[in-house]
């Protein structure tokens, strides 16, 4: 058996503790930047995620508030049209202009139904239960009501809820910036 000399021995022993202590250090190294990298991928599909949400919402919002501006204008020129003094209100009921805008009025209304039922699933809670609200008071009336008072309703809805839609759509989309605490 031959002998090996003791310096020869410990320099073994620190070159094999160096290179174990090395591939180790690469080895839980490696392991700590793949793990690193799997976040920050998860995280950068969360932003994409998050990024196109956003962008779902502000084109329902934008859609959804501008049939409403649409409709707040039509239904302060019908209530306009009962009021202004120009005809009488039969005459202007009978008019072609009121039933030009009542017509486009109520095709509004029948896609603005259709583009919030089609986005509901992005659209906050807060958002719906103004719509419902919006709703109640659209439709606050009685049926046998004449065109004049059904036009003051429907114009005195759209004037007092198309700002608290804005206000609400604004809160949902705009940035929000952190709190910071000290």
């Amino acid at each position: 058996m031959m002998q090996i000399d003791t310096q020869i021995l410990t320099a073994l022993i620190g070159t094999l503790s160096g290179l174990g202590g090395t591939w180790l250090g690469a080895y839980l190294n490696r392991k700590s930047a793949y793990q690193t990298a799997i976040q920050l991928a998860d995280i950068e599909r969360h932003k994409y995620a998050q990024g196109r949400l956003w962008d779902a919402k502000k084109e329902a919002y934008t859609l959804i508030i501008g049939e409403l501006n649409i409709m707040r204008k039509l239904t302060q020129r019908i209530n306009d049209g009962f009021t202004d003094g120009e005809m009488h209100e039969e005459e202007y009921f009978q008019s072609a202009s009121f039933h030009k805008d009542n017509n486009e009025l109520w095709d509004r209304y029948r896609q603005l139904q259709t583009t919030f039922d089609n986005n509901s699933l992005i659209l906050s809670d807060r958002f719906k239960e103004q719509f419902s609200e919006w709703m109640k008071d659209l439709f606050y009336c009685d049926e046998d009501d004449i065109p004049p008072i059904l036009a003051d309703v429907h114009w005195n809805a759209m004037r007092k809820h198309v700002p608290l839609f804005v206000e609400v759509a604004k809160d949902e989309i705009a940035p929000k910036l952190p709190v910071l605490t000290e």
